[in-house]
């Protein structure tokens, strides 16, 4: 696949993951389409990309960015109460894959120990300890939200996707990732928000995953 004839969509640019998702775009050359409810947030990506302005609950604004994208990169996700939009947004994208003509791809991030990924963790006492305290610490709805988007994706067979569960999230430099399925051990705990940017865009030529819940952990 030729990167200056594929075009990506990326949703949750501006935040803390989609940082660095958009900036791997950009050095790969692709042609890029944000959704950006504030595009001066992106002011210095102007003439780069193309920004399509509006909210992820928009579900024209949504088939806009959607529309002649061959690959959709998703980072979303929100810890304020309480704004569940997980899962409202990925009904939304869901919807505008299904009814544009390109029928881009679709990679979602999630979080290790959602799903069938439980399994795994109850292997490893810290992970165990980690879903347990975590749940109630940072909001079992926020958790929940997020499970409830797993599930919409995979339902809609007729979308290739892949839902890329992240370990816990941290800000230090690539290492390296580990791919694992919810029948593989559990991982380490950290990984750089930029190795999960490094998957997502590997993702748009490599297709192993489609159709899969994967887990991502730090090499």
């Amino acid at each position: 696949m030729d990167n200056q004839n594929t075009t990506i969509a990326i949703i949750g640019a501006t935040g803390a993951t989609g940082k660095f998702v958009l900036q791997k775009a950009l050095q790969a050359n692709y042609n890029i389409k944000v959704l950006a409810r504030s595009p001066q947030k992106l002011d210095e990506h102007k003439g780069k990309i193309e920004i399509v302005k509006g909210s992820i609950s928009d579900l024209n604004t949504v088939k806009s960015l959607v529309e002649g994208s061959d690959v959709v990169l998703s980072s979303l996700g929100t810890n304020k109460k309480p704004n569940y939009i997980v899962e409202k947004g990925v009904k939304v994208i869901l919807e505008a894959i299904q009814s544009s003509t390109s029928k881009p791809r679709f990679i979602h991030m999630s979080a290790v120990g959602l799903g069938d990924s439980i399994i795994q963790c109850r292997k490893s006492w810290l992970w165990t300890l980690i879903v347990k305290l975590s749940f109630p610490l940072i909001g079992s709805e926020i958790f929940a939200d997020m499970e409830r988007a797993e599930e919409l994706i995979s339902q809609a067979t007729d979308v290739k996707s892949v839902i890329m569960r992240a370990a816990i999230l941290n800000n230090e430099p690539a290492r390296g990732y580990i791919v694992r399925s919810s029948t593989e051990p559990a991982g380490k705990i950290f990984i750089s928000r930029e190795d999960i940017a490094n998957f997502m865009l590997a993702s748009v030529t490599d297709t192993t995953f489609d159709g899969k819940a994967v887990s991502l952990f730090s090499s």
